[in-house]
């Protein structure tokens, strides 16, 4: 098709005027600032020729999710929290969701070893943080070693005010056995789990829901000897933790 000067001269505007808006979009994107005027507004041009491009209008403020979208109108915006940054939408109507289910893992890189100790305490890697009035369910996968004098026991903290349930899977106490789950009606209380041959690997694996209340904070592996042994006790690297957010 062969163009008349006008025509070209009109497609050449067009083009610079794209050009401009993609510049623009460029500087929001690179200062933060929000999508919130008139995202449906996808506008297509050049469409007589058969092209078609897409723009979109911009508020040059930044996001806050405690203001309210235009009429009609969503928002989509990023909020960092302890537990990193998380894409949201807010509704016209001013409900917010959050557009991924935020995971964490924790691989555990060194042994630790507690010897003659029973009091329960932090490991220095399985653990991670949660925010204010999040849920989130966990999984801890523990391979460890224990003499039979000493076993092991475990238990898991929570940030304060925060309710849920957590389980271990666990042999009764033999080789033969077939694991049971043991359940308890408090995070920090105990959990012991008897050693069926010293000197062997054992694995253990927790599982459960926080409901988070007000305070953010940490879901955290506590362990210790059973009882008091020479021979210490040992969460091994590899062992690891994983948290998935539900809401």
């Amino acid at each position: 098709m062969v163009l008349t000067p006008e025509e070209q001269a009109s497609i050449e505007e067009r083009f610079e005027n794209l050009e401009r808006r993609n510049t623009r979009l460029e500087r929001l994107i690179r200062s933060g600032k929000a999508f919130t005027q008139n995202p449906l507004s996808l506008a297509t041009d050049l469409d007589d020729i058969g092209s078609v491009k897409t723009f979109l209008e911009f508020e040059e403020q930044s996001a806050d999710p405690a203001d309210t979208p235009l009429p009609t109108i969503g928002r989509l915006y990023a909020k960092e929290d302890v537990s990193g940054s998380k894409p949201y939408w807010q509704s016209d109507s001013g409900d917010v969701y959050v557009l991924t289910r935020p995971e964490t893992i924790v691989l555990k890189t060194s042994n630790e070893t507690a010897t003659s100790d029973t009091t329960l305490s932090d490991d220095a890697e399985l653990l991670f943080a949660i925010g204010a009035s999040e849920t989130w369910v966990f999984e801890f996968f523990i391979i460890w070693r224990a003499h039979v004098d000493g076993d092991i026991k475990f238990t898991v903290t929570v940030p304060s005010g925060a309710a849920g349930d957590w389980v271990l899977s666990a042999q009764t106490g033999t080789a033969g056995d077939n694991p049971t789950y043991r359940g308890n009606v408090a995070f920090g209380t105990q959990i012991s789990q008897i050693v069926d041959s010293t000197n062997q690997k054992r694995g253990a694996y927790i599982w459960g829901t926080v409901r988070n209340s007000t305070t953010a904070g940490n879901i955290t592996l506590q362990w210790a000897q059973n009882s008091s042994s020479g021979t210490g006790t040992i969460v091994f690297a590899d062992s690891w933790v994983r948290g998935t957010q539900v809401n």
